[in-house]
């Protein structure tokens, strides 16, 4: 199901002609500064707690928020709501990252009970640099889509991914460029488990990096308008009730 877009705001780029971004269904800047300090949803009001060490260090746009080596429980979360559980809609989510080079796969944002009942994942092979999206139906089977070795460790990112619910299919793409994609005509289920960012299953190793600029559209963006997002490498932040 297609939902009707809440808003648009014009954009103008480095001399371009003004370009429509649609407003986010929530956007994280990830400007706070402090260990627990919660992560502001400049949209939505979807604030993500923080637990432990989740540090604000320089990041990609301003600051970013940190997810050292030690200790493995620091995380970004929502609890207690469905407000990050989507169902057969489409979403889109884009976000930037550098990761530490660690051996682990972690998962960069993901929707989980904490046993491996996932809604969806996004999740990246820090040392070898693969980044996977995957989605899982109401009957508990699933699909998933990779880049292979699209972003070792020390470098800036940013992934887009997305589940197409007219189109049926999800995709995948680092920094503007081309997706993987794949047919996907089950949707995605819709619950209320807790969604993190940089957070795992139980048993599974925890994502070591920085993360920043973080956020989801209930739409699915078109590549003018995801051009415009990626901004020559710079990026852009959502606040005010406009692209910055």
């Amino acid at each position: 199901m297609r939902l009707p877009i809440a808003s648009y705001n014009p954009l103008s780029l480095r001399g371009s002609s003004a370009i429509a971004i649609p407003a986010p269904y929530s956007f994280w800047r990830m400007e706070e500064i402090g260990n627990t300090t919660p992560r502001v949803d400049s949209v939505g009001g979807r604030d993500l707690s923080a637990s432990l060490e989740v540090d604000g260090v320089p990041g990609h746009i301003g600051n970013g928020a940190s997810f050292p080596a030690f200790p493995t429980d620091d995380m970004l979360y929502r609890d207690g709501s469905n407000a990050l559980s989507f169902g057969d809609v489409d979403f889109e989510w884009v976000m930037w990252f550098k990761s530490v080079n660690v051996a682990g796969n972690g998962y960069l944002a993901a929707q989980c009970d904490g046993l491996f009942n996932f809604t969806y994942a996004l999740s990246h092979m820090m040392g070898a640099g693969d980044l996977n999206w995957s989605v899982w139906a109401a009957d508990g089977t699933g699909t998933s889509v990779t880049l292979p070795a699209a972003a070792p460790a020390g470098t800036w990112y940013m992934v887009d991914c997305y589940h197409d619910s007219v189109g049926n299919q999800i995709g995948i793409s680092i920094n503007n460029g081309p997706f993987n994609s794949t047919a996907w005509i089950k949707g995605v289920k819709s619950v209320t488990n807790r969604f993190t960012i940089a957070g795992s299953a139980i048993g599974s190793p925890r994502w070591k990096g920085i993360v920043d600029a973080v956020g989801v559209f209930t739409t699915i963006l078109t590549p003018t308008q995801r051009t415009a997002l990626y901004n020559s490498g710079a990026g852009l932040e959502y606040y005010g009730g406009a692209w910055h």
